[in-house]
């Protein structure tokens, strides 16, 4: 499967249902803006360098990007809603013993936070994507 994103957020957004856009402009961030959100994050790893990759499996679930750094695979959630500690294919993705993935990134409205003590999940602000470079293998 695929996943296609526009080079422009704002474009994305004057392209799209009118709705959204005119909600986000009058200032109700409680509209469903996740496809916005995840163009955002897109674009931002895209101009750290990053490849985009996608990962979806019928038992698993949908993540909505890899990121690899050094040799290994960082898993990354985009969440737009409050709700952003659910995430159970991230979970899921994470819990395959032989991946061996490490830890994930939940992108949110949160401050920097592991989301229980020993958890492999680390909320970061949706700002700190400008900070998400890829490494080199070496």
């Amino acid at each position: 499967m695929v996943k296609v994103f526009l080079c422009d957020v704002g474009l994305l957004s004057a392209a799209s249902a009118g709705s959204t856009a005119f909600e986000i402009l009058q200032g109700n961030l409680g509209v469903n803006w996740g496809s916005s959100l995840e163009n955002f994050v897109a674009q931002e790893l895209a101009a750290q360098g990053s490849e985009l990759y996608y990962f979806d499996k019928v038992k698993l679930g949908e993540v909505n990007f890899l990121m690899q750094c050094g040799s290994n695979i960082t898993p990354i959630e985009a969440k737009s809603g409050k709700n952003f500690t659910a995430h159970a294919a991230l979970d899921k993705l994470l819990s395959v013993k032989e991946w061996k993935l490490g830890s994930g990134f939940v992108l949110c409205s949160n401050n920097v936070k592991r989301e229980k003590q020993n958890d492999t999940v680390i909320d970061l602000p949706w700002y700190m994507t400008m900070f998400m470079k890829p490494q080199e293998l070496g």
